[in-house]
């Protein structure tokens, strides 16, 4: 069996790194692959290091197994000395086949399988291109044409890899010594493949890109975006593609819209309650009857709130419905579902709800023991990393809402924190609440009797309505 060796180049990227690594992690299970990971900041970059939990997020995963190596550069390298540190690591290693790619790059399992399929089949190729679907301006938008050469054979015909020397560029080199780029040996695009890339969506994320092509790219056209006049998202560096002769890239729109007889959803394929919506079904039905008792009087809170489904489905019941998603995939999808319900009876809040306020990183759950909820696509838990992090954590109780009657809280082991951070609003307003009883583990891991006694001190009653999901009522 071929070994295959993947490098991963790392900065400010905890938005992403669960995604990313999850299936290249599953995929090891039965193939040989080594993982190398880098945590760099550029040089033209002029920052430090991942200050996000990016840094403590792969530590765990180096001391868990889950990775290969791992190692913090110091600030300063060009891309291509990074990259020779991860790649000299797989080197040593023996591996057959190179991979690299970035943190905000997410492959699917089966595109995994599919890539290497074809890599093995096309034996006589030593470089293949990978097709990506660039995401841009929003995660509903994308751009396509970016099909970068990623993958490399380390030996290739008397040929031999001597090391990335610009960019993701690779020097072969033979035995008499003569050396060669990737570009002059056989290449191929891997087909019928677009990898989901997050590259241009996000706006701070954009803004540091643009900054460091503009000064990667100093001596040609820059970089082909900017920041508009207004300094509120990006745009196409118009000046760029007039210097270069190159068209503006074309837009396109990813959004598919289910109509179910819940509502309008944006629904990500490979996620497990994704698909239950999309069959026609109620995600989590045994909430039904704990939902239709609810009035047009009544403000309810989803903490929690995924991509906004009981949120939408609340909001047709109720007054007003503040909702609560930290993970910015599913909060984008929240928005946007809220929107397509043309519902303007719904506050939606991007951060997450805790005991105090601070910085926090989402941790998803997959792969951590053993657990496996809604197939592990979309479902985090929130991590500690003194204060490091891209989630903002806020208290309940900082809101000062004017009134609340219900609230359903499904936060992945957080609800004991939620709860001690809201605790002057439930005495206040003594709402319904229903909560999911999550012992993952580590910072969150609370036993049942502590929540029996929390509620107790309040003079609620606490009884389970629904697997590990409980009733606490005034």
């Amino acid at each position: 069996m071929k070994k295959i060796g993947l490098i991963l180049t790392v900065h400010n990227d905890i938005a992403y790194l669960f995604l990313c690594l999850k299936n290249w992690i599953s995929y090891r299970e039965h193939n040989s692959l080594l993982i190398s990971v880098i945590d760099v900041c550029f040089q033209e970059n002029g920052e430090k290091n991942s200050t996000d939990g990016s840094i403590q997020f792969l530590k765990q995963y180096k001391n868990d197994n889950k990775i290969d190596f791992f190692e913090v550069l110091p600030p300063g390298l060009k891309e291509h000395e990074s990259r020779n540190v991860a790649l000299k690591y797989l080197l040593n290693q023996g591996v057959d086949t190179i991979i690299s790619i970035g943190s905000d790059e997410i492959f699917l399992l089966k595109e995994i399988d599919q890539i290497f399929k074809y890599v093995n089949k096309e034996e006589f190729i030593a470089v293949f291109k990978i097709p990506y679907k660039n995401y841009t301006f929003s995660k509903w938008q994308y751009t396509l044409g970016f099909c970068p050469n990623r993958i490399w054979r380390v030996n290739y015909n008397g040929w031999k890899i001597n090391g990335f020397a610009w960019d993701d560029d690779q020097e072969y080199i033979n035995d008499k010594g003569e050396k060669i780029f990737d570009k002059n040996l056989p290449i191929k695009i891997i087909p019928n493949i677009l990898i989901k890339h997050y590259t241009w969506c996000d706006y701070s994320r954009s803004k540091e890109k643009i900054l460091y092509q503009s000064a990667h790219f100093s001596h040609g056209a820059g970089c082909g975006f900017r920041v508009n006049k207004d300094n509120t998202n990006i745009e196409f560096n118009i000046d760029h593609y007039k210097q270069t002769g190159q068209a503006i890239p074309e837009l396109y729109d990813e959004i598919a819209i289910h109509t179910t007889k819940f509502g309008k959803f944006v629904l990500e394929p490979e996620d497990g309650v994704c698909r239950v919506i999309r069959d026609d079904r109620f995600w989590d039905e045994w909430l039904l009857p704990y939902f239709d008792v609810l009035s047009k009087d009544s403000i309810a809170l989803d903490i929690g709130s995924h991509i906004g489904f009981h949120t939408v489905y609340l909001a047709k019941i109720c007054k007003h419905v503040y909702s609560f998603e930290p993970q910015i995939i599913n909060y984008d999808r929240l928005v946007k579902n809220v929107e397509l319900n043309n519902l303007s009876n719904v506050t939606c809040h991007n951060v997450a709800l805790y005991s105090k306020e601070r910085k926090m990183a989402v941790n998803n759950i997959l792969q951590q023991k053993d657990i496996r909820y809604n197939d592990g696509v979309q479902a985090c838990s929130l991590t500690l990393y003194e204060n490091d992090g891209d989630i903002q954590a806020k208290t309940l109780d900082s809101y000062n809402l004017p009134k609340i009657d219900f609230i359903k809280a499904d936060a992945e082991g957080s609800e004991f924190d939620i709860f001690l951070g809201g605790m002057e609003t439930i005495k206040k307003y003594r709402p319904t609440i229903i909560f999911e009883y999550s012992r993952i583990g580590g910072v969150h891991d609370h036993p049942l009797g502590e929540y029996e006694e929390f509620f107790k001190s309040l003079n609620y009653k606490i009884k389970e309505i629904a697997g590990q999901n409980y009733l606490a009522s005034p």
